[in-house]
């Protein structure tokens, strides 16, 4: 099986409802978005809100390094009525980009550092990462231990326009139709490639 570490791509999870103000915005972070006044989905949990607070992280734009974290699967178990999208943008985009990275999410009781991007990709434990939770853990390995660190994130500090994205993942054709139709809307030069994905959602 595929490693994590070794994947081309970094997931920002969004809901179709924002998609066309994110195809003319660009990929915003919270902050930006309430100084604008754009309307976004706030599916933060409160009590991880706080931790990233404490960072300042409400100034960047979170991606994760796959699509099955827990904060992923919560989101859309919990807004069932909600159409759901994946922006997929290259690590080598971020990497050029400046983009740092936060090794383990941060929670009201824990504040990781953050890094640039080669250090906090070095400072990620890929072990824990790539652990399912069907297997075997080590001794000093508990669940919400690996649950924070499957929840690292790569922060850009910068909002990010739609034509940089190198993949939108949908769920069917019809949620693939209506993203390429708001794209064609809106002229994207470059949109990004359109691809199906059942099993992200």
């Amino acid at each position: 099986m595929k490693k994590i570490e070794d994947g081309k791509l970094l997931y920002h999870l969004t809901t179709l409802d924002v998609f066309e103000s994110i195809v003319i915005h660009g990929l915003m972070s919270r902050n930006e978005l309430n100084a604008r006044h754009l309307d976004f989905v706030d599916t933060a949990n409160h009590d991880i809100l706080s931790g990233r607070e404490r960072l300042n992280l409400s100034h960047y734009v979170p991606f994760h390094f796959h699509i099955h974290t827990a904060y992923d699967t919560a989101v859309k178990n919990t807004y069932t009525d909600k159409e759901f999208i994946y922006l997929c943008l290259t690590r080598e985009y971020a990497r050029s980009h400046d983009f740092l990275i936060l090794p383990t999410h941060p929670t009201s009781t824990e504040l990781p550092e953050l890094y640039s991007y080669d250090e906090g990709f070095l400072n990620i434990n890929w072990n824990i990462m790539n652990l399912k939770k069907n297997d075997e853990f080590p001794d000093d390995v508990t669940e919400r231990k690996r649950t924070l660190v499957r929840m690292a994130e790569c922060l850009s500090p910068n909002p990010i326009p739609i034509g940089d994205f190198q993949s939108i993942s949908v769920k069917n054709v019809d949620l693939m139709d209506k993203v390429i139709k708001i794209l064609r809307r809106h002229k994207v030069a470059h949109p990004p490639y359109v691809d199906i994905k059942p099993n992200y959602f």
